[in-house]
């Protein structure tokens, strides 16, 4: 039987699973109409990733939170978007454990969504835990300008884009030229015509909520105070009366009445 290292802590078992865990490849690929992108499936992880785990004691255990389940723009009735937020613990052979935390996303038109947004949160755990990758996953010489974002994703179809125009039809006008703006930064092509793809529609919905949830103000108004009563005064010129006068003050005016 060979000897297999006993970790001392979860961190080491963590190690020496990385250690012997090989690269995993892209090797699955997406249907022609979801883009045909090259993608690595939870069960190739697990496939490789599985008997490491055993075999080091690691024992991980998810505890999920349902953060919103909707309707899925410029989906057809009936699909849902499921979004779970999942705290992990990971536990080495000795008990001790550290924590984590995913989020994933399910999108199904049935009662999958939840389970869809289980498995992509924990293959997001996986992927960074056990930092799995192949040398197709460096991104260094990639670039990411908005018009290649969706490149080979098919265009949405007529019934996403009346959906997505209808979210615009009761924004104000402030809104209304932020979204405009939008598409003019993104090259997204006008809604009345072909062009537009799905992932285009859903990042507009996510603008749309982000606009009209945006903070308002709620302090109470300010009341001006209320301006003093006031009271017209007839003007009433003095008379001047000599009699009143004393006897320096009308020193003093006839002396500056003989002042040429």
């Amino acid at each position: 039987m060979t000897d297999v290292a006993v970790a001392a802590n979860v961190q080491q078992a963590i190690a020496l699973v990385m250690e012997e865990l090989p690269a995993i490849g892209k090797d699955q690929r997406a249907a022609a109409v979801e883009g045909g992108y090259a993608y690595r499936g939870i069960e190739a992880i697990a496939k490789h990733l599985q008997p490491l785990l055993a075999k080091h004691g690691v024992v991980i255990s998810p505890l999920s939170h349902l953060v919103s389940q909707a309707p899925s723009i410029a989906m057809k009735d009936g699909w849902t978007d499921t979004i779970l937020d999942v705290e992990w613990r990971i536990y080495g052979p000795a008990g001790d454990c550290i924590e984590a935390r995913t989020q994933g996303i399910g999108r199904d038109k049935s009662d999958k969504g939840a389970a869809k947004a289980l498995t992509q949160a924990r293959k997001n755990l996986l992927l960074s835990l056990f930092s799995i990758a192949d040398k197709a996953d460096d991104a260094d010489g990639q670039t990411y300008e908005h018009d290649r974002a969706t490149e080979g994703e098919p265009a949405a179809s007529a019934e996403a884009r009346e959906k997505a125009l209808a979210l615009i039809a009761p924004l104000d006008e402030t809104h209304k030229a932020k979204v405009k703006a939008w598409f003019a930064e993104r090259r997204v092509p006008a809604l009345t015509k072909d062009g537009a793809t799905n992932t285009q529609l859903n990042e507009l919905a996510d603008l749309i909520e982000q606009l009209t949830t945006e903070p308002f103000d709620t302090s109470p108004p300010v009341t001006p105070a209320p301006k003093p009563d006031t009271v017209d005064v007839p003007f009433e010129p003095k008379v001047h009366n000599a009699a009143d006068e004393s006897g320096s003050a009308r020193v003093a005016r006839n002396s500056a009445a003989k002042t040429p």
